[in-house]
């Protein structure tokens, strides 16, 4: 996985992580796969509540992993992210059942300098959780502390890559603290000034670290005392201007949040919001099986394929229907959504021969890999760019990968080269024999796989490629190290074939298709990109398309029909020198008892939704 812009290793490492978050309710202990009500947690407390008189009439209840800061630019893992959630508004965000940024804390909006300043008209009345009410300075000095703070862990979301507000640097490359161009014009007017045009600023945006807090609230700044002490915000007073207010936190037990009577929107349905601190997955499930959560996640190593029955299709690629009997007796809501990943199997294009790496595609079955490995789980990948944001969505994802509809190239007009839904040894067999292998002279692999991330599914896979690899003339030794490790010798050139993918920061192909051209940053090497490497006539054409992508990030029909046209174009040239192994697209879950009524997640990026559902006791 790499950035196009030279993020650093550190940034590498931490993007992967991030990437992981999405995951988290798909994954879980391996041992085991028995559902129980026995362990931590097990309080009925839904059928406690339909005898006592003292519940609250309209209270959610889950349960999250552990969480220590509601620090919005801190990072965060699964557990602080719900709390955060709730708690913060941002510019814009992404509403359930669209993937288009719509105005949240904004009324209103411009753009002009040619595409690098963004205007915003702020709404007015809008309160904070103290009583304060939202000013442009609050901005201001919110996103001066992203920059500045040392408490900040995600300033690369301004200071770094695409989406740039511009600022100075020191005579060491560090942030130059007071220079970001965020400037409060009025009460309600912020201008913010980027490095360069971006057409997808507004989802950026809607990025948590940029919610605003109450200005010096805090004083980890330049100019600011504090009204609170760092600890105390972090933990115990984090203030916010979202539908829920913090109510309380004690740390490895639980945090509780109350509906917030002035908020700015229409506002949650639930009173109250209950979250149990279980560090462990299956103490989760477990406190779910015994009718303490009301939304919740099976672990992968307790899900069983054959009870869940999914009857609804959605435009995003949603998946509805039921799970169950659990082990308590009950069948339950289940829905599936896109993670916006995509895992892929990388080539040291430096190392491994262009045959080599056709062949290696042309046996890979990846429907056959996505059961057998990860339980069917996700969506077979033929494309670095996942369905609910590739250009015209998940048909037309289908389309193109199948029959090569509104292929841009010779190389994709007969859709997905190595065999859609299928394995080719034949053909394999055939490209390595033109290549001058053969029984007596194959072609010796290693491919190096996690044994910290589902060592068990990527064992597997490893596994399937090699026995259908060997009569196509490649002998295939599979290694097995750390992710660092795996990281490191990437880095490094020292690895053939290794596992990575990339999670979409923001709903556009760009952001995965930043790693499909040929450049000195990019771990497949693929291309004549540090005086190696085969420059091919894909890799020209590919990195023509990125810098059409590249020269049209602006807002208007023609730049975005320009970049959707590169965008295929980058597709069809990987299909073509193969510098990847495409694996899958996985999906999340969710499980919701039938007192919740809710609907699915659109995606990965919708993470809000406890303000739109409702609960019957």
């Amino acid at each position: 996985m790499t950035d196009q812009s030279g993020i650093s290793r550190r940034e590498i490492l931490y993007g992967t992580v991030a990437a992981g978050v999405g995951l988290a309710g798909c994954t879980g202990s391996q041992s085991g796969s028995t559902e129980t009500t026995t362990g931590p947690a097990t309080t009925d407390r839904k059928t406690t509540a339909s005898t006592s008189s003292s519940m609250p009439a309209s209270k959610l209840d889950i349960a999250i992993s552990s969480t220590d800061s509601f620090d919005p630019i801190k990072i965060k893992g699964d557990g602080s992210t719900k709390v955060t959630q709730q708690i913060y508004d941002t510019l814009t965000y992404l509403p359930q059942g669209s993937i288009e940024p719509e105005l949240q804390l904004a009324s209103d909006y411009t753009v002009s300098n040619g595409g690098t300043r963004y205007t915003f008209q702020l709404k007015e009345g809008v309160s904070f959780h103290d009583g304060s009410t939202l000013t442009a300075q609050d901005f201001v000095y919110s996103w001066e502390r992203l920059a500045a703070s040392e408490n900040a862990q995600e300033s690369k979301i301004i200071l770094l890559g695409s989406f740039q507000v511009d600022h100075q640097k020191d005579a060491e490359g560090n942030y130059e603290p007071g220079s970001l161009a965020v400037e409060a014009v009025d009460d309600y007017t912020l201008q913010v000034d980027l490095v360069r045009p971006f057409t997808d600023a507004l989802y950026n945006f809607s990025y948590g670290a940029l919610a605003p807090v109450p200005e010096g609230i805090v004083g980890d700044i330049e100019g600011y005392e504090g009204e609170l002490s760092y600890q105390e915000f972090a933990q115990q007073n984090p203030i916010g201007s979202g539908p829920y207010q913090f109510e309380s936190f004690t740390p490895g037990t639980g945090v509780s949040l109350s509906k917030f009577s002035e908020y700015h929107g229409t506002g949650g349905n639930v009173e109250t919001i209950d979250m149990q601190i279980l560090e462990d997955p299956n103490a989760r499930f477990t406190y779910a099986l015994n009718n303490n959560s009301d939304v919740f996640q099976v672990p992968t190593s307790k899900f069983t394929q054959r009870k869940a029955t999914l009857t609804t299709t959605k435009e995003f690629g949603q998946r509805v229907g039921t799970y169950g009997p659990l082990s308590n007796g009950e069948t339950v809501n289940y829905g599936t959504f896109p993670t916006n990943y995509t895992s892929w199997f990388i080539f040291n294009c430096n190392r491994v021969e262009r045959p080599v790496r056709r062949a290696v595609n042309h046996v890979a079955n990846q429907e056959v890999l996505l059961s057998q490995a990860f339980k069917g789980l996700g969506q077979p990948a033929y494309h670095y760019t996942p369905p609910s944001v590739f250009p015209g969505g998940a048909d037309a994802y289908t389309a193109h990968a199948k029959t090569g509809a509104n292929a841009q190239t010779e190389w994709g007009q007969d859709g997905f080269p190595y065999g859609y839904r299928q394995s080719q040894i034949d053909a394999a067999r055939q490209v390595m024999e033109d290549a001058g292998y053969g029984s007596d002279s194959p072609y010796d692999l290693t491919f190096t796989i996690y044994t910290d991330r589902k060592p068990g599914a990527y064992q597997r896979i490893a596994q399937i490629l090699q026995s259908k690899l060997k009569p196509a003339h490649i002998d295939l030794t599979i290694d097995k190290r750390p992710f660092s490790a795996i990281i490191d010798g990437a880095i490094n050139n020292k690895l053939d074939f290794f596992t990575l993918g990339n999670g979409l920061a923001y709903p556009s192909p760009a952001d995965s298709l930043k790693f499909a051209y040929p450049n000195a940053n990019n771990f497949s090497r693929w291309g004549k990109t540090d005086g190696k490497g085969e420059a091919t006539p894909a890799t020209k054409r590919a990195k023509e398309a990125w810098e059409t992508v590249a020269n049209n990030f602006g807002p208007s029909e023609e730049a975005q029909q320009k970049r959707n046209e590169a965008y295929l174009v980058l597709e069809e040239a990987n299909w073509h020198d193969a510098p990847v192994m495409l694996n899958y697209h996985p999906v999340s879950q969710q499980f919701w008892y039938d007192r919740v009524d809710m609907t699915v997640k659109t995606s990965s990026f919708h993470e809000r939704q406890y303000d739109q559902l409702s609960i019957s006791q």
